[in-house]
């Protein structure tokens, strides 16, 4: 049994990370949609910078957007903007066909945003509002600092992915906080079905391998996502959340992706190979994808495991957690400015061409 068997057997969803504007332009994530039924996908500046460098697909749009007066940062948000609209498109079907199960665009809050906390309900709701489609889950740090705004956030109805997150009490804290603003919508009257998942990116093993070696980092993220999914098993038998449920809440989804989408040396296929479980989330590039389906193991169900190994790695990274959270932060704001900075000579280059011409 490959990798599309187990998961088609076990009714988790394929979401696709990375995708470039040429795969919504040439019908590539249409025929992903159709062979490998992909149910989401992930747009982020990483993926349009790589497109900017390489080739000119966005230069019709960099020149029309400068005749309008749209420059500077405000350029880059509405290059990736129209990217997710296309790909919310492509995915409205599924979105219908599930009721909102799956069919999701994950995009990133705008990473500049994140340093005043008081104003990101605000922020989220703005980008939420101009990108006019339902089907699209504004991704925020999941930082404990982040709590009262992705409670916020939820109370006003808007679909939020939180990550990445990287142990189960964390996991924990960032779901108080959507249900309290589900019971919050609830209270108001209002519908309670707004969409939340929440994402654990596969790198534990670099977390880990300061105080574990190899073979126990590996085994050690497999238990721990492992138990990060069984956390959300639990609070879905919970009497609290049945209240929830009755008045019309969805499931809490759990996304588990690579950094960046990327499987590298055979680790992480290994690792996701264990990840197999109803109602999760895969999240892999094109290419991991591709590698990944591939694979043939035997089928893995989320079990219990070394609680030893469990403990003591639950242990690190929650001293570490904070760290880990905070760094993705700043590799995300990074990102952001060198997308900014490939914009701006871009949109240098557009104009230059224009005065030739």
């Amino acid at each position: 049994m490959n990798g599309f068997q187990r998961v088609c057997h076990s009714e988790q969803s394929l979401w696709l990370n990375n995708v470039t504007r040429r795969s919504l332009q040439d019908g590539g994530l249409r025929r992903h949609l159709k062979v490998w039924s992909i149910t989401g996908v992930a747009i982020n500046p990483s993926t349009v910078l790589e497109s900017l460098n390489s080739n000119h697909l966005y230069a019709s749009d960099i020149e029309r957007n400068l005749g309008d007066g749209v420059y500077g940062e405000a350029l880059a948000r509405e290059l990736i903007v129209e990217d997710v609209r296309f790909a919310a498109d492509q995915l409205r079907h599924v979105y219908e066909r599930t009721s909102g199960v799956d069919g999701w665009v994950t995009l990133p809050i705008w990473p500049l945003s994140v340093d005043n906390i008081e104003m990101l309900p605000k922020v989220v709701a703005e980008m939420y509002s101009q990108l006019k489609r339902p089907n699209v889950l504004i991704t925020i740090p999941g930082c404990d600092h982040m709590l009262a705004a992705i409670e916020e956030i939820t109370s006003a109805g808007i679909p939020l992915n939180t990550g990445p997150v990287f142990t189960p009490h964390h996991l924990i804290k960032v779901t108080e906080a959507y249900l309290k603003g589900i019971e919050k919508r609830i209270a108001q009257g209002l519908v309670p079905s707004v969409c939340f998942v929440s994402g654990c990116i596969t790198k534990t093993v670099t977390a880990c391998r300061e105080e574990l070696v190899e073979e126990q980092a590996i085994h050690a993220t497999i238990l721990l996502s492992k138990e990060m999914y069984k956390v959300l098993r639990r609070i879905h038998a919970s009497q609290r959340w049945e209240r929830a449920y009755i008045k019309g809440v969805r499931p809490l989804r759990l996304v588990w992706s690579a950094q960046d989408g990327v499987l590298e040396n055979g680790v992480e296929e290994m690792i996701f190979s264990q990840l197999i479980a109803p109602f999760a989330i895969m999240s892999l590039s094109e290419e991991g994808m591709q590698r990944y389906l591939n694979i043939n193991e035997p089928l893995q169900l989320v079990t219990d495991d070394d609680q030893t190994l469990k403990s003591r790695v639950e242990a690190i990274l929650n001293k570490k957690s904070e760290n880990l959270q905070e760094g993705e932060v700043g590799r995300r704001v990074r990102k952001w400015i060198d997308f900014l900075d490939t914009v701006a000579r871009k949109s240098a280059e557009v104009m230059q061409m224009k005065k030739e011409f």
